[in-house]
């Protein structure tokens, strides 16, 4: 998925195409937009910036949600 960055205006279109794309279960997202707070009053603007959860660190496959059951990891990318 492509986005333009300085035309994003925080509409989260981009969170729903990602989740209809990947079909995750309701509540469950793999990409959010953060919205930071710039400047201060008159001059304030906030600056979106679209994520994608699978770039972020993935857990050691070792690692266990609850004793003797391993977490499940998806090989699909946000892309």
């Amino acid at each position: 998925m492509v986005i333009d960055l300085s035309r994003c205006v925080g509409c989260n279109s981009c969170t729903l195409a990602c989740k209809v794309s990947n079909g995750t279960p309701p509540a469950m997202f793999f990409s959010h937009v953060d919205i930071e707070e710039q400047g201060t009053y008159p001059d304030a603007m906030n600056i979106y910036t679209p994520r994608c959860a699978c770039t972020a660190p993935r857990l050691p496959v070792s690692r266990t949600a609850r004793p003797g059951r391993p977490i499940a990891m998806r090989t699909a990318s946000c892309a």
